[in-house]
């Protein structure tokens, strides 16, 4: 949650989702001067919009782990027992950017944070969350983020074009967007799943930004473990959703140590062909002046 004294430092980057209007910041609400539009703010948090919940049945029983274990299951579960290579995406970006001095928003950031100086914006209030928003309209001004920062969330959006152009409108020239996207990976729904990028889909999702870095987070091993235990799911599921979700998350721990095998092909250009996961560092060009 936000503390009064961050909350007043973000105020000024703060407009109406609907009229992009810049806000007015009261004690326990920010209101648009033009629509009359109220967004409370309560114990901390931002509310543009009604928290959503989950809807799909292996993304329910995740969201039950990320409520009950919190950073257990973020830092400790996931990492050591979930089918991918648990590349660190927190420590990559805090080296790219700097949170204390700019706007950093982790879009779709689930129930953990970053760190305390990056923003975590998500549809659905966990705790670690900060702002409630619909990615499709971003609240904040044009040219006011630093930097948008989002892990396995783009995949999962329906207006992928909308929220482009949204995130290019908030980012500031020069800022940066890093974002980490699926590529070779099966359906996987949060609460839904709708597109795939390669390696130059990625590039061009945002426009003629200039690309900083682009490499795979993950290698072929995870390919294989997602693979085999959708296979897996399927056959001993007999087209049961739930128990599909229940064998997928069994047989986790059996296969989960081929992951690290990925080890030498991470970060490596040449895999790009086929990762399971593609990191896409980019940077907001300048306006050209006529």
């Amino acid at each position: 949650m936000l503390s009064q004294e961050r909350i007043s430092e973000i105020a000024p980057c703060l407009a109406c989702p609907s009229c992009k209007v810049k806000l007015i910041h009261h004690e326990d609400t920010f209101e648009c001067p033009e629509c009359n539009g109220s967004y409370p703010i309560r114990k901390g948090k931002l509310y543009f919009c009604q928290p959503a919940s989950e809807s799909d049945e292996l993304d329910s029983i995740k969201g039950q782990f990320k409520k009950r274990f919190g950073h257990l299951y973020y830092y400790v579960l996931k990492p050591l027992i979930a089918p991918g290579f648990p590349f660190n995406f927190r420590n990559y970006v805090l080296k790219q950017v700097d949170a204390k001095k700019g706007l950093v928003i982790d879009l779709g950031s689930g129930n953990q944070k970053i760190s305390e100086d990056v923003i975590s914006m998500d549809f659905m209030d966990y705790d670690e969350i900060d702002i409630i928003a619909d990615m499709r309209k971003l609240p904040f001004v044009p040219g006011s983020v630093d930097a948008f920062t989002s892990n396995g969330v783009l995949e999962h959006v329906a207006d992928i074009d909308i929220v482009a152009e949204e995130v290019a409108r908030a980012t500031k020239e020069g800022g940066q967007g890093i974002h980490l996207i699926p590529f070779m990976y099966p359906f996987h729904a949060s609460p839904h799943d709708y597109q795939r990028y390669t390696a130059v889909g990625a590039q061009r999702l945002f426009g003629p930004w200039r690309v900083e870095d682009q490499f795979a987070s993950a290698g072929p091993f995870t390919l294989f473990n997602v693979a085999f235990l959708e296979l897996l799911s399927i056959l001993l599921s007999f087209g049961n959703e739930k128990l599909k979700g229940l064998v997928y998350l069994a047989f986790c721990p059996l296969v989960f140590p081929l992951k690290f095998l990925d080890f030498p092909f991470v970060r490596r250009e040449s895999i790009l062909t086929m990762a399971p996961n593609i990191v896409t560092h980019l940077r907001k060009p300048a306006a050209r002046q006529d």
